[in-house]
């Protein structure tokens, strides 16, 4: 087992983390993952795994404790017409479905028609 890195005192976009509260398995190869006590910008505390922390920002996302999505999320939506709101949430999900595609090219086809179909019924 490797050297658990201290990540107390960095931020990771809106969580702090403050505790470390031990590890967990992570695959099926013996590797283990850190869990952190983080607290929110907003006073809420959350636990997140080290990959989570990490990977949030290596891949551009925001971390932050679910309140806290949810409120973002209301809050696009109140500030774009509803029209806008959703393509804006499709383009999220076509972002997540392209890597869905790439591991399952066989299903990739039918998914993109059904999420194609959904945009054009709000449109």
């Amino acid at each position: 087992m490797g050297q658990i890195r201290d990540l107390r005192g960095v931020r990771f976009g809106r969580l702090l983390p403050i505790q470390h509260l031990g590890t967990k398995p992570k695959g099926s190869k013996g590797n283990t993952t850190s869990i952190w006590l983080c607290k929110c910008d907003c006073g809420n505390e959350v636990e997140r795994t080290n990959d989570s922390l990490v990977g949030s920002i290596r891949h551009g996302y925001t971390p932050m404790c679910d309140q806290c999505r949810s409120d973002l999320h209301y809050a696009l939506m109140e500030d774009f017409k509803c029209k806008d709101y959703v393509e804006y949430r499709m383009r999220v999900i076509i972002g997540h479905v392209k890597g869905f595609a790439e591991r399952y090219p066989d299903r990739a086809d039918e998914l993109f028609r059904r999420i194609s179909d959904i945009g054009k019924s709000f449109r």
